[in-house]
């Protein structure tokens, strides 16, 4: 999925360990990082630091995503863009103000989902616009080490475009 990647948008980039991963392979030309979270961006930055990527012109890091009417520079990203969205409920609503260009742009998503409703809500929208979307199971693990956050839902989809 992601080896392929021309361009990767981060939402939800936390302290930046898909932003490194997506600026270490050779085929990105453009990684876009959003966390709305301002305590975090010292240890994002630090990591960037730390990995060789502090002034990598590939890189932009951003407090927060707007798509919508501003989402021109989206339409702009080579393809095939890779997209994981975390933002802890807001997923859904993010999916609908992308839409167009979710229509008309080859993405790979990877969307971590924090309701049955949201999960369902953010299926039926990417299938409506020709993607294919699987679940991506628990690890293993969790057998052993269960989810220790306070969240009554967690569950991640990875959805390819069709065409």
């Amino acid at each position: 999925m992601g080896e392929r990647a021309r361009a990767v948008i981060d939402v939800g980039a936390g302290y930046g360990e898909l932003t490194a991963w997506a600026l270490k392979q050779r085929s990105v030309e453009r990684v876009c990082a959003f966390d709305p979270k301002a305590e975090r961006w010292s240890v994002f930055r630090e990591n960037m630091e730390l990995n060789g990527f502090a002034q990598d012109a590939r890189l932009s890091a951003e407090c927060d995503f707007f798509p919508g009417p501003s989402s021109a520079w989206v339409s702009s990203l080579p393809e095939p863009v890779l997209v994981k969205i975390d933002v802890d409920g807001g997923e859904m609503k993010l999916l609908q103000d992308l839409r167009g260009v979710l229509q008309r742009k080859k993405f790979d998503l990877l969307i971590e989902t924090h309701s049955e409703e949201l999960d369902l809500g953010c299926r039926t929208l990417l299938e409506e616009c020709g993607y294919q979307v699987r679940i991506i199971p628990q690890a293993w693990w969790r057998r052993w080490i269960p989810e220790r956050r306070p969240v009554g839902f967690n569950r991640w989809l990875c959805a390819d475009h069709l065409r």
